[in-house]
């Protein structure tokens, strides 16, 4: 793996990262199911 694809990778997983723990406040705070299906696909579209 090149350092511009590592870069991209990496990139993309913080991303992610910063989406599930989103998602784990969503769920704690007992949010609408419907919006925390939205970030879910959010993040499997991402990955």
């Amino acid at each position: 793996m090149d350092t511009t694809e590592k870069i991209q990778v990496l990139n993309l997983l913080k991303t992610s990262q910063g989406q599930i723990g989103g998602i784990i406040k969503m769920l704690e705070e007992g949010r609408y199911c419907v919006d925390i299906s939205k970030q879910i696909l959010s993040v499997q579209a991402l990955l």
